[in-house]
């Protein structure tokens, strides 16, 4: 599918997987809503998209801030009016023991790696509903699949994640709605294990690929793991 004259938004973009993301959607002259909560580096960015060939609209937000995420979604409407894709791809964990995590810890990982998610969406959903049709990609981890010591609450966010993504695509396809849960392993931002781990631009590469895959069919879980395993 052409993707020019195509919208999206794509949250986390100041850097890494979202920035990728990013561009490689700018190469395929799409035009979008960027977000993060660094103003200058969405600026960087922002211009980064237009030498690219595509249009970007720097709309910083903080994702654990739900009159933060309304806004956003108003003026995503705004600027776009009904979005073509949804990128939700801000996320992070925050290693702790359970007991000796603070509350407040818990709380922040579960609001931006799932609540955020589900505001975003739901802002945003109806207008791709009345529009006939559009795609939502959740990026998530295969965290959300096995526990890990240390990350029981980003496992629990993700985990959830998985399953509110498959509840959203057998509500929301017949009204041409596509879900696409893209689950990651180990990925190289720094070029560090470059030799067996995935790149940025591997990731951003499988995106487009499901932006641009044929409106009869639906990706729905997307796995990706590292080929080489370090020695």
């Amino acid at each position: 599918m052409d993707l020019r004259n195509k919208t999206a938004l794509i949250t986390g973009t100041s850097r890494g997987i979202g920035r990728a993301i990013a561009l490689r959607l700018a190469e395929a002259g799409m035009s979008m809503v960027i977000t993060a909560r660094n103003q200058r580096e969405l600026e960087s960015l922002a211009e980064e998209v237009r030498q690219r060939g595509g249009r970007a609209e720097p709309v910083p937000c903080d994702l654990l801030v739900p009159e933060s995420v309304r806004l956003l979604g108003d003026t995503t409407k705004r600027i776009f009016g009904a979005l073509d894709l949804l990128v939700n791809n801000a996320g992070e964990s925050r290693p702790g023991r359970v007991h000796e995590s603070p509350q407040k810890e818990l709380d922040a990982v579960l609001d931006l790696n799932l609540r955020a998610v589900m505001s975003l969406t739901r802002e945003l959903l109806p207008g791709m509903i009345a529009k006939g049709g559009g795609i939502i990609i959740n990026v998530s981890s295969i965290a959300g699949f096995y526990g890990s010591p240390g990350l029981a609450s980003y496992a629990a966010a993700k985990a959830g994640l998985h399953a509110w993504s498959d509840s959203l695509w057998q509500e929301a396809r017949q009204d041409g709605i596509r879900v696409c849960l893209l689950c990651l392993g180990r990925v190289d931002s720094r070029r560090e294990w470059e030799r067996y781990a995935m790149s940025l631009e591997d990731v951003a590469e499988t995106v487009h690929f499901v932006a641009a895959s044929s409106p009869r069919v639906c990706p729905i879980h997307i796995r990706l793991r590292e080929q080489i395993e370090p020695e």
